[in-house]
């Protein structure tokens, strides 16, 4: 029996990745899905067919939206490796998402038994922003994988190996600076503190490292696009930056703590919080809860995206299972308990059909009109379809790549913007046309007009 406990948090911990590809299995052969089409999932495309590259002018501005270019590289390269589908290329996504649970396991193992470290993973996994993301080309979670083994390392006192994941985390995406800015800043603090920052200046200016690699792209990319920033996001930053911060603000709280089952999570949250008096790694806690609340403030500045908070999730659950170790007085198998009770809560949201864009499973009923809606068109009788559609539709009938159209039905449609003889649109009306069919599942419509 005890040999058998002491197994239990890796069979937890495998049986929880398990569970994330049993789950998603029927998704890695999915089209791509809105951003995946609109941004990184064609870049990678455009990559794979015109050569992979890692400078800013190696992708067309409008597919790579001024950000570094290591996402778009890296999986362009595993399509070369191992062929260009969409089951390899969801596939590498999911693979990205299993390094994720193993890395918050690592790091909920610096607060709490292992049993309870295995317990936050199943919360994490449990949460359908984290599902619906596993299998999506999209960067976020390579960023929370990144962000989560950093701070692992910051805590390990690994500060190196912390900077360079971070200088990794920064090609991937610029927004990871703010992770190395606030370890850097920790870092600082602490050799004030304990009155050693001459004595190890040279360690605190590896955490410089992240900072210059993402000068000398911005510097790159001003000499290659002519300007350092998409132009597109600083029209956003200007215009609302302040005026909409506590509005922001507001979304991030109420979706981090009260959407998706995450009800008690406050509470367990707290719980943490009042732990710190309590607890032998108060320091360490500390620093997460700081590190959380730092970026939920400093991303309502930002453009606003649930799927931006994804790489606060793996923090955020490891606070919420120590608050649950303190609350059953540091007892394991209750504070497990605790956590499998959570998860319940989020899971009863996987199969919520409500859309909520890339947040939840919700998603693939969009993919699904979509399909429905290109193989109409398909079938067709005429020889040429001249047509107008709205977003995302009118990416998913741009060419196969993205897994909507075979080449023969790409010959026969034609975009048109004026007068076109049909029109599809996604979640809208045309009252000044005919409808002559509708494809509906769930919250998700697509209407095609003659």
């Amino acid at each position: 029996m005890a040999q058998v406990k002491s197994y239990l948090p890796s069979i937890i911990l495998l049986g929880s990745i398990l569970f994330l590809w049993i789950m998603r299995w029927d998704s890695l052969t999915l089209p791509y899905f809105w951003d995946e089409m609109g941004v990184y999932g064609n870049g990678v495309q455009y990559l794979y067919k015109n050569g992979i590259g890692i400078l800013p002018h190696s992708l067309p501005p409008e597919l790579s939206r001024g950000h570094p270019l290591f996402f778009y590289t890296l999986h362009a390269s595993v399509l070369k490796v191992f062929g260009n589908s969409l089951f390899v290329s969801h596939s590498f996504s999911l693979l990205i998402s299993s390094l994720t649970l193993i890395s918050t396991y690592l790091l909920a193992k610096e607060f709490m038994p292992k049993i309870v470290a295995a317990g936050c993973v199943v919360l994490l996994l449990s949460q359908p922003i984290f599902m619906a993301q596993s299998g999506l080309v999209i960067p976020e979670m390579a960023i929370a994988l990144i962000s989560t083994l950093a701070i692992l390392s910051f805590l390990k006192k690994e500060y190196l190996i912390s900077a360079l994941l971070l200088c990794t985390g920064v090609m991937i995406k610029e927004s990871v600076i703010l992770v190395a800015a606030f370890l850097g800043f920790t870092y600082l603090l602490q050799l004030l503190r304990t009155k050693q920052l001459m004595k190890s200046l040279t360690r605190l200016l590896i955490f410089t490292l992240p900072l210059f690699v993402f000068l000398i792209f911005l510097l790159i990319q001003k000499s290659q696009h002519g300007w350092y920033f998409f132009p597109y996001h600083t029209d956003i930053i200007q215009e609302g930056a302040f005026s909409g911060f506590w509005e922001r603000l507001e979304l991030h709280y109420k979706f981090m703590f009260f959407k998706q089952g995450r009800n008690q999570w406050l509470i367990a949250g707290v719980l943490s919080v009042l732990s710190i008096a309590f607890y032998k790694n108060s320091k360490k806690l500390g620093l997460l809860l700081a590190f959380f609340i730092v970026n939920l403030l400093v991303f309502s500045f930002a453009f606003y995206m649930d799927r931006y908070l994804l790489y606060l999730f793996p923090i955020l659950v490891v606070i919420v299972g120590t608050g649950l170790y303190f609350i059953s007085f540091k007892n394991p198998l209750i504070s497990l308990l605790l956590l499998l009770l959570l998860s319940a809560f989020s899971l009863r949201e996987l199969s919520d059909p409500s859309f909520r864009y890339d947040v939840s499973l919700a998603y693939e009923d969009v993919v699904q009109v979509q399909q429905d809606a290109a193989d109409y068109l398909c079938d067709l009788p005429e020889e040429e379809i001249r047509y107008q559609a709205n977003f995302p539709v009118n990416m998913s009938l741009w060419g196969p790549s993205f897994g909507y159209l075979s080449e023969a039905c790409l010959e026969k449609l034609k975009p048109k913007e004026s007068a076109p003889e049909y029109r599809i649109l996604f979640m809208q009306e045309d009252e000044n046309m005919t409808l002559i069919h509708s494809i509906k599942k769930n919250d998700a419509i697509i209407n095609i007009y003659n």
